[in-house]
């Protein structure tokens, strides 16, 4: 079943989609009607809708399940890592959601399944819409996803660099076994 959009907001869709540059309405418009189109099928786009989640929801700590199992996930790697900081492989899932590239994928199937244009996922357009995304997600943490993890967050940073917090509920203990109460990535675009 496709969920059609709205035709005078089809046209701002196709519009922000074939942009190079955004701003934050543009962005929240953009990941919203993105939001009404995977409403149904949204296993098939698990990131997708775990940034519209987090880009769109005020209330930031109700999770679906796909999101408190991805978010498990992202918790697993960053205390394997911080147990094996030399073992990179296991920085690659929190990697992930920093550097977006799940939400890349998932943006690049929607757009090919919807026949939609893909200039957005250009490498200059996509790194304009990325810094947006960082800047709107600063100080809007996830609030307790999952019992290990009390929150995540982008901290604010310089423009066009990123800073991903993931608060631990509990501090790991770290290769030298003192606690660790947060694992820290950053990134620059």
């Amino acid at each position: 079943m496709k969920v059609k959009i709205m035709p005078n907001k089809n046209d701002d869709f196709l519009m922000i989609l074939n942009q190079e540059d955004f701003s934050n309405r543009d962005i929240s418009f953009l990941f919203s009607e993105i939001r009404k189109m995977i409403e149904v099928g949204a296993t098939q786009y698990k990131t997708l809708k775990f940034y519209c989640d987090w880009l769109l929801h005020t209330q930031k700590d109700r999770f679906h399940l796909e999101m408190k199992q991805y978010i498990k996930e992202i918790y697993e790697f960053a205390v394997k890592h911080i147990k094996n900081p030399m073992h990179f492989e296991y920085s690659k899932k929190i990697g992930e959601l920093i550097y977006f590239e799940e939400l890349k994928k998932d943006l690049d199937k929607i757009l090919s399944d919807k026949g939609m244009p893909k200039k957005i996922l250009e490498e200059e357009t996509w790194l304009n819409l990325i810094r947006v995304i960082v800047k709107l997600l600063e100080d809007q943490p996830l609030m307790n996803p999952v019992a290990e993890v009390k929150s995540i967050v982008f901290a604010p940073s310089a423009e066009g660099a990123a800073i991903l917090f993931i608060i631990f509920s509990e501090p790991v203990l770290g290769r030298d076994q003192k606690p660790v109460p947060y694992y820290k990535m950053g990134n620059f675009y």
